[in-house]
Order: structure tokens, then sequence, then C-alpha cells
């Protein structure tokens, strides 16, 4: 997952880059809260947070996000790179998803 997030990023820049368009560099206001949270919790509850919150709420957010891009941009390119990332965001959306479940037992 760190590598598809690396390479989606690094793609998105050099995307950017090439249209004039300066993105953020460094989390907003909400995610600087979450990460500040998320340092106090103990190990335990960190993992079962960062699988709620990242692992699932932004995936989900993401492929809303990138599901929408292919649906209303007007910049072919980025329409272009919606509809690669989105079957990798989606992929992971369901690896955390199968993570929550209970294992079934035989």
């Amino acid at each position: 997952m760190l590598d598809d997030h690396t390479q989606a990023l690094q793609e998105l820049q050099t995307l950017a880059k090439s249209k004039g368009i300066q993105l953020p560099d460094s989390p907003d206001l909400t995610h600087r809260l979450l990460i500040t949270t998320m340092r106090a919790m103990t190990a335990e509850a960190f993992d079962t947070q960062y699988i709620q919150r990242m692992g699932i709420n932004a995936h989900q957010r993401t492929s809303e996000l990138l599901e929408k891009i292919q649906r209303n941009a007007q910049d072919a390119d980025f329409k272009a790179l919606a509809t690669k990332q989105l079957p990798i965001v989606q992929n992971h959306l369901q690896r955390a998803q199968q993570m929550t479940r209970p294992a079934v037992q035989k």
C-alpha cells in the first residue's frame, strides 16, 4: 500500500506541476489534529483507529472523489489519472474492510 500511495502521489505531483497547480505541502488542520490524537493512543487503540479512519474511511472518500473526477473533470489527464488510481484505491479499501471482519473458523 505504501508503494501504491507513493507512486500515486508522485504522479499527481508531476501532473499538477505540468498544469501549473500548486499542491499543499503539509496536512490540513483536520489531519494534523488526527495525527496528534493518534500519537497519544495505545498501540491497540491506534491499530483499530488507523484501520477504521485511514484504511476504510479515507479510502472510501478517495474512491468517491476519484469516481466524481471520472464523471465530471474537464481535463483528460486528471480523468486518466483518476481512472488509473480508482481500482487501486478500491483494492486497498477492500483489504482494510477484510481486516475488520472476524476470521471465519473452520
